[in-house]
């Protein structure tokens, strides 16, 4: 729950896993969430901040959440029960407008948010607005081919940077690492040890932040922004200073017209609280100006 001005009174952490997220998974949040709400004051809205593609289209076949939303329920399952409107946003878009409205963004017309962790996405503010697509979803840097001969995605694609920058691979590398360590490390012990000195886990961090920089620059070519803030996504045990330094060292080389631009790179102050934040963009701007 949060006020125009951002501040943010009231959030809770639930993990649900796909298999049990339905409508009555959905419904049980939001009635939770509702019973929250202050006496005080007016509800402009509910917005769902969701990966992958919003739309009012009829859902692609063989296709589902995280990837595709069905938004004609959704939006009549939370408007039957609340009599409230429902607002949708792609999670890279929203972390895009928190950090426009209330972060790294506000002085910045020109600027691309890199949205690492779990999945790899990223939005584009040029000219002072969020760019969209043809189906309102963020850029899929994740889903851009860096390995034409590489595995297959769930996307259909092969070779996706998601394959080698996503945690998912980074816990596959892990259960090496430990391996040649014999040390049963979590993901969370190596990179808080390797923010406290250790050199080997600081290698492996390191090993992470090169694969990440390779969107970086993919991105940095396509838009030559201002700045790229980088943030993430259910990877909040992810220290983000070598992840900057290393992509700052790789822009710095591959970039093409190097002579020409110099890109800064930010790491997101707001994290987690983006997406909040950008849902209150999102509301202030559907309900007052109706965009």
């Amino acid at each position: 729950i949060v006020d125009i001005c951002g501040e943010i009174y009231y959030s809770d952490d639930c993990s649900i896993s796909w298999e049990m997220f339905d409508q009555y998974a959905i419904l049980e949040r939001l009635v939770e969430i509702k019973s929250n709400l202050p006496s005080e004051g007016i509800c402009l809205g509910i917005v769902c901040i969701t990966p992958g593609i919003r739309s009012t289209d009829n859902p692609l076949n063989g296709v589902s959440a995280p990837f595709y939303w069905d938004v004609h329920t959704l939006r009549a399952l939370v408007t039957e029960k609340f009599k409230l409107p429902l607002y949708t946003e792609n999670d890279s878009n929203a972390a895009l407008l928190g950090e426009m409205w209330f972060g790294a963004g506000r002085l910045s017309n020109n600027f691309v948010l890199y949205n690492i962790g779990k999945g790899i996405g990223a939005a584009a503010c040029l000219d002072g607005h969020l760019l969209r697509g043809f189906h309102n979803s963020s850029i899929e840097i994740g889903h851009v081919t860096i390995n034409f001969q590489g595995p297959k995605c769930v996307c259909g694609n092969r070779g996706c940077l998601e394959l080698y920058a996503g945690i998912d691979n980074l816990h596959e590398n892990l259960e090496t690492f430990n391996a040649q360590r014999g040390k049963k490390d979590s993901i969370e012990a190596v990179f808080m040890k390797a923010r406290g000195g250790d050199i080997e886990c600081q290698s492996f961090v390191q090993q992470y932040a090169e694969m990440v920089a390779e969107g970086a620059v993919i991105l940095a070519n396509m838009f030559t922004p201002e700045k790229i803030v980088v943030t993430t996504n259910e990877a909040e045990f992810i220290h983000l200073q070598p992840i900057v330094e290393t992509i700052k060292a790789a822009i710095d080389t591959r970039i093409f017209s190097l002579s020409e631009q110099k890109i800064e790179i930010e790491a997101s102050s707001l994290r987690k609280n983006g997406y909040l934040l950008g849902a209150v963009a999102v509301t202030l701007k559907m309900h007052f100006m109706g965009v």
